[in-house]
């Protein structure tokens, strides 16, 4: 990955962790990878509390540290998502 010096990705190769099938986080058991991209992982889940099947998004690892991303990605998902959790059919 390279920076621009206001910190933004000119380029980013995929680093993600990702969690298989039956990892527990939380409420939500993960069932499968839904989408991965350089910046997040989408994953469908089951959520113990709410007995449904839940789209979970997450930033990449790295991208945690940073609070600027962190702002990003709550922004982002306010806006498409204002209750944060969508049922899936």
């Amino acid at each position: 990955m390279t920076q621009n010096t206001r910190g933004d990705d000119k380029e980013r190769t995929l680093t993600a962790e990702i969690w298989p099938a039956g990892t527990e986080i939380k409420r939500y058991l993960i069932q499968e990878v839904l989408g991965l991209g350089a910046f997040s992982t989408v994953y469908l889940a089951y959520d113990k509390d709410l007995d449904r099947q839940v789209a979970l998004k997450f930033l990449a690892g790295d991208l945690c540290q940073n609070p600027d991303w962190r702002k990003r990605f709550r922004e982002e998902a306010h806006r498409q998502w204002p209750n944060s959790t969508i049922p899936i059919s």
